[in-house]
């Protein structure tokens, strides 16, 4: 077997890893050109402050071999091997450890992302927002399993999904924003993400400021729209390159031009795919009264002229545009 094939499958086990919610190394322990045992981290999940990636795969061949002495081994791991790992790799006899540099960056800014991910929510709430307990969307977890990402304006913290199959050989170049309506939250696409994403789109479903996951305020002087212009700038959104696809919402020209150059007014969506009232997915932002206050009180500010609009088909499944060129 080849080395790079060798040096795949234990990026295979860091992607295994980080789909576990666990730090993403990967290790696989090579013996006469073949792989004889593969581990990933897994001290969250096993509770095991010693299931490093490396002492996974070295327990596997240790019994594979039926010997914990592991000579003309080799052991290919994503990370550099922490003094732990290094003292069982030198006590198991490995003949060389191959550190896999390539996936190096890949893992830096995993860390730099999760990093920037803390440090948003660790923000404080302002005094004179709401902000929905996590708890309150734990049951629809498996119908959104994506990212849970934030960004703050004017200091209220709003939540977002961002999705796409973008790699270096295959670059997304058009963006899809699908803004949800004023009776739902970002749950509404949860039916169209993954099509989308597959037909070749990026896919950005934000909650709206009052809305969701997103911070509340008390006070209804704030317009969710005009805050989505910051928060697009940030996530540096090209107009020229997006799409908004938005429901049930009167956008103004002048709100809708920096956003996208492509407006798309879906009146109806089908009904499975929206957020019905009286349902508990449509309930969870609002938990109790003082939520619920905030909702009631939620009114968009600005004309009510409707932006120039390409106004999609009622779709009876979920809707697949074409792959972007």
């Amino acid at each position: 077997m080849p080395i790079s094939e060798f040096i795949q499958a234990a990026i295979a086990q860091a992607e295994a890893a980080a789909r576990a919610g666990e730090v993403p190394v990967g290790a696989v322990v090579v013996k006469d050109g073949r792989i004889i045992a593969t581990g990933h981290n897994a001290p969250i999940s096993t509770h095991d402050p010693t299931a490093h990636a490396e002492i996974v795969a070295l327990r596997a061949a240790g019994k594979a071999l039926q010997n914990y002495r592991l000579d003309d081994c080799d052991l290919y791991v994503t990370l550099t091997p922490c003094p732990m790992c290094s003292g069982a790799i030198q006590h198991a006899r490995i003949r060389r450890v191959v550190v896999v540099e390539e996936y190096l960056a890949e893992l830096q800014q995993f860390f730099q992302t999760k990093r920037q991910l803390q440090t948003q929510t660790r923000q404080p709430l302002r005094e004179d927002a709401l902000r929905t307990p996590d708890k309150c969307f734990a049951p629809f977890a498996a119908e959104c399993p994506w990212t849970s990402r934030y960004h703050y304006v004017e200091g209220l913290r709003m939540h977002y999904w961002d999705e796409s199959n973008a790699c270096d050989g295959n670059p997304v170049q058009k963006v899809l924003l699908a803004v949800h309506g004023r009776m739902g939250w970002g749950y509404q696409f949860r039916a169209v993400i993954a099509p989308l994403v597959q037909a070749g789109w990026r896919v950005v479903v934000p909650d709206l400021i009052g809305f969701g996951r997103s911070d509340k305020p008390k006070k209804h002087t704030i317009n969710p729209l005009t805050l989505l212009h910051e928060w697009a700038k940030a996530l540096h959104l090209s107009p020229q390159h997006t799409t908004l696809w938005v429901q049930d919402w009167d956008i103004p020209a002048d709100l809708a031009a920096p956003l996208a150059a492509t407006v798309v007014r879906l009146e109806d969506m089908p009904h499975r795919h929206a957020v019905p009232p009286q349902t508990p997915a449509y309930q969870a932002p609002f938990p109790d009264k003082g939520h619920r206050a905030v909702w009631n009180g939620v009114q968009v500010a600005g004309k009510k002229e409707r932006a120039n609009a390409v106004v999609w088909e009622v779709f009876i499944s979920p809707p697949t545009p074409s792959k972007p060129a």
